[in-house]
């Protein structure tokens, strides 16, 4: 029940921001972000299936995606973590839309929301995947996007899976804190403090094996320069941890 808050060249001292925090099993292996060696990304690591679910890329992109509950035909041939990785390493936002369109048209993906950002051109894109491919360009902005889809967005609930209507209401909830902000060490205050918030629920202490095990954020300024705060557990108990890279 990953949760995903975007900012699009909402501030002129901030070109792009890609927070989220990661609901998983307890017990799956990851890095926590650094420079990969190649492709030059730098991003956390699932170390079970190889790729990533957030990062910054080259080429001025920040990425990231949530699973979205739903069955698709054929789904699970291929990794959503390395989806990511692919995007990372496109050189800009239309480059980022022909690879998602070849990936999914190549390989079988589970269902998933992706959330794009171009900071050198200021623009984003939503897209969703169910076994169709629907793309949405996204212009300067703060977004965000759950399971259930991008502010507010939803779908029908599937037999046997998770119901997306608590994560659209968290989603619009979000939405409405974070807007309207005056400056963008506000927002970015703002935006640490959201992660770990019970209340709308998005850091998540679940009764079984499942919750938030980690939480980043991502902010790229002008000059290629990537910093990243990462909380290495539940970000409402654990200290983040900074990384700066010039990409």
């Amino acid at each position: 029940m990953c949760t995903i808050i975007g900012a699009v060249d909402a501030y002129p001292e901030l070109p792009a921001l890609l927070a989220g925090t990661r609901d998983e099993r307890r017990d799956r292996p990851a890095r926590p972000p650094f420079r990969w060696p190649t492709p030059r990304i730098v991003a956390p690591r699932d170390e079970r299936a190889g790729g990533t679910w957030m990062g910054a890329g080259p080429s001025g992109l920040l990425v990231a995606l949530a699973n979205r509950w739903v069955e698709v035909p054929g789904g699970g041939e291929r990794s959503r973590g390395q989806l990511v990785v692919d995007l990372l390493a496109a050189e800009g936002l239309t480059d980022a839309e022909r690879t998602l369109t070849a990936a999914v048209d190549a390989a079988g993906y589970d269902g998933f929301n992706l959330l794009v950002i171009d900071a050198a051109a200021g623009a984003g894109m939503y897209a969703a995947w169910d076994g169709t491919l629907r793309t949405e360009r996204l212009g300067p902005g703060v977004y965000v996007m759950t399971n259930a889809g991008l502010d507010g967005g939803t779908y029908a609930r599937e037999p046997g899976r998770p119901d997306p209507q608590p994560r659209a209401a968290v989603a619009e909830a979000l939405g409405a804190q974070l807007r309207g902000r005056e400056t963008a060490a506000a927002f970015t205050e703002r935006v640490r403090a959201l992660l770990a918030s019970h209340d709308p629920p998005v850091c998540l202490h679940r009764s079984d094996a499942v919750g938030t095990v980690s939480a980043s954020v991502f902010r790229r300024s002008a000059e290629g320069v990537v910093t990243v705060e990462h909380t290495p557990g539940p970000p409402c108990t654990t200290a983040a941890q900074t990384l700066v890279e010039q990409l």
